[in-house]
């Protein structure tokens, strides 16, 4: 097999990108131009590196933002290292430019790229966004909860022929994108992944009470080394206003404070 050229366009696995996924992430849309301008030309100033995807198989180059022109609406970013991946993005209808300003993430759609000289060098501008995701790093760490008193989430389960099921289950972690349920092993056939839980009632000490609806994504199981087995029910938020995700958050900050472990998403005790 002939090895590809250097510089050429490598492939990588699909972008999962939470752009892609706004309604789970749309709370977190900016689209206000004075804000989409002001994370823009912060990463301008930090010269951060962007990621620019433009096709669904996940090509991509990196790059930087040379300028951004509100006068004339337009994104001015670096070329690519290889002509083959600036020639395929130029021809791309549907762009999405990642980064990191400070440790938030930032993601972003372009419009069809075209080329300039800049400051007599060639680069590839583009209109600027429309609007622009800025996501929490928080949001993907999840937060121990206090053995006493116990967190805890009531939810009322649907059942097609017969009334809803209410169920108190104890919480052991916590995020902004969801909670993670202690589940006895005689409820598990009732959780399914993918299952809609139907409304939850979860009250946060001295914060307030977050009513939403939930998505089981992930069982695990888990022996504790006393009390009854049960397992790791990860539950992602659903339909959870923006005044309800800033309740959850201020809760999650002042326990980080208060000197409670984060863990990232997969990690097991």
């Amino acid at each position: 097999m002939t090895a590809p050229p250097p510089h050429s366009p490598q492939p990588s696995p699909p972008a999962d990108l939470e752009l892609e996924h706004s309604e789970r992430f749309g709370s977190y849309l900016l689209e206000r131009r004075t804000e989409i301008l002001f994370v823009l030309r912060a990463l301008l100033r930090q010269k951060a590196l962007v990621t620019v995807y433009y096709d669904a198989a996940g090509h991509f180059f990196l790059s930087s933002i040379l300028a951004v022109d509100d006068a004339a609406d337009r994104l001015i970013l670096d070329l690519g290292n290889s002509a083959g991946a600036n020639e395929q993005a130029l021809a791309a209808t549907k762009l999405i430019v990642a980064a990191r300003q400070d440790r938030v993430k930032v993601q972003f759609y372009l419009a069809r790229l075209e080329t300039l000289n800049h400051e007599g060098k060639p680069a590839l501008a583009a209109p600027l966004p429309a609007s622009l995701l800025r996501l929490q790093r928080r949001e993907y760490f999840r937060l121990d909860t206090p053995l006493a008193p116990a967190l805890t989430c009531r939810l009322e389960l649907p059942r097609p022929d017969a009334a809803p099921l209410t169920e108190i289950l104890r919480i052991l972690d916590i995020s902004g994108g969801g909670v993670c349920l202690a589940l006895p092993e005689s409820l598990a056939p009732l959780f399914p992944l993918g299952t809609h839980t139907g409304r939850c009632r979860i009250e946060l000490p001295e914060a307030g009470v977050v009513a939403a609806g939930l998505v089981a994504r992930s069982l695990v199981p888990h022996t504790a080394e006393s009390g009854p087995a049960h397992g790791r029910l990860g539950c992602e938020f659903v339909e959870l206003s923006r005044t309800q995700r800033a309740l959850v958050e201020r809760f999650v900050t002042r326990l980080e404070r208060q000197g409670f472990r984060t863990r990232e998403p997969g990690h097991q005790p």
